[in-house]
């Protein structure tokens, strides 16, 4: 990405295609009008508070691997009985 350009409000950027799809993500749309807006404030503000809160996250991560081993490991509570050969059900 370069800067090309200034203006009252800003920059003015050359960013290539790989570089825009990276910024706005996985949206399945690979055209990009002139005028769309890349609100790169929010994704930031969405990574600084994941980044401020990692100890948190990982916590929230390990408690929730705990809890999906837990349930794969619940024994069964009803089994069944085995149909005997030749038995009338």
């Amino acid at each position: 990405m370069k800067i090309i350009g200034k203006t009252d409000y800003g920059y003015i950027l050359e960013a290539s295609n790989n570089e825009v799809a990276k910024l706005i993500g996985p949206t399945g749309n690979t055209y990009h009008p002139v005028g769309t807006q890349i609100k790169v404030d929010d994704m930031y503000a969405h990574l600084t508070q994941l980044q401020r809160n990692r100890n948190q996250v990982g916590s929230a991560i390990a408690t929730l691997e705990a809890a999906a081993t837990l349930l794969k490991t619940l024994p069964e509570r009803y089994v069944e009985p085995k149909q005997e050969e030749g038995a009338k059900s």
